[in-house]
């Protein structure tokens, strides 16, 4: 009897070891198509930063100049923040993935995903009202800078010209509570249960450029700081992603466990 309880309980430990396998094996792949496509993002803002300043570099002035010189390193950090993430990546597979917690600026951190967006998008009216989200968020600012800008992205990116996307911040007790809301396409009702399935492309996003990806490693990275992220739709009445976040840090925090398969 002790031997066929000791049997079990081996067994048991083996399926669990797989399952977490096969858990960290999926988040990774799904990281490497992520940071694949985000790579295009800072890349788009140097070459059109570059072109700017050859068109009018007999025209620009120091301060204009500074300004394009910024731009460029700012995205040249991006490209770094995303070669990072890669070796996050890689440390799925050996077991040592584990979060970087400390406190971050959410309010900063926004602010400078915006600024990257309106670089893609000129256009792009973003309004930003998080004034209430105190500084010091615990977590992993290369990852909640990744779930932020994928959000953000995708706000701009499926909202009709210049249409307006909202930001908003406030506080539920102990958390901290991030929406995102565009006037874009929407969702269909018998779609949204599956937006945050890896790979999930919606039937009215075929005309867009994206990897499927997005949404399910930005729930998984929130989960991964003992946070939730929802989804609120209607076709062609827009969207709002929510993202909650502890104002303190979690247990999980230090040892993720694990994660969305």
């Amino acid at each position: 009897a002790e031997r066929t309880a000791e049997l079990a309980r081996k067994k048991q430990d083996l399926e669990a070891a797989l399952q977490k396998e096969r858990e960290y094996s999926l988040l990774q792949k799904k990281i490497v198509a992520m940071v694949s496509h985000e790579l295009r993002t800072p890349l788009t803002i140097i070459d059109g930063t570059a072109q700017r300043m050859s068109r009018r570099r007999e025209r620009m002035t120091p301060g204009e100049i500074e300004t394009r010189i910024q731009t460029v390193r700012g995205a040249v950090r991006r490209l770094v923040s995303q070669i990072d993430l890669t070796l996050y990546a890689s440390s799925l597979e050996s077991g040592r993935f584990e979060l970087r917690v400390a406190p971050v600026n959410v309010q900063d951190l926004i602010a400078e995903a915006c600024d990257r967006q309106r670089e893609i998008t000129p256009a792009a009216a973003i309004n930003v009202d998080i004034g209430a989200i105190p500084d010091g968020i615990p977590g992993d600012r290369k990852l909640l800078d990744l779930v932020f800008t994928n959000l953000i992205g995708n706000a701009v990116k499926y909202s009709p010209g210049n249409a307006e996307v909202r930001i908003g911040g406030r506080i539920e007790g102990d958390r901290a509570v991030i929406s995102i809301s565009d006037r874009g396409i929407g969702i269909p009702p018998e779609e949204l249960a599956h937006v945050f399935q890896p790979f999930f492309r919606g039937k009215n996003a075929a005309n867009f450029q994206g990897s499927g990806v997005g949404l399910s490693t930005a729930k998984d990275f929130v989960e991964l700081h003992g946070g939730t992220i929802t989804a609120e739709s209607a076709a062609g009445c827009g969207t709002t992603f929510t993202v909650f976040l502890p104002l303190a840090q979690q247990d999980n925090q230090e040892n993720p466990g694990q994660v969305a398969a």
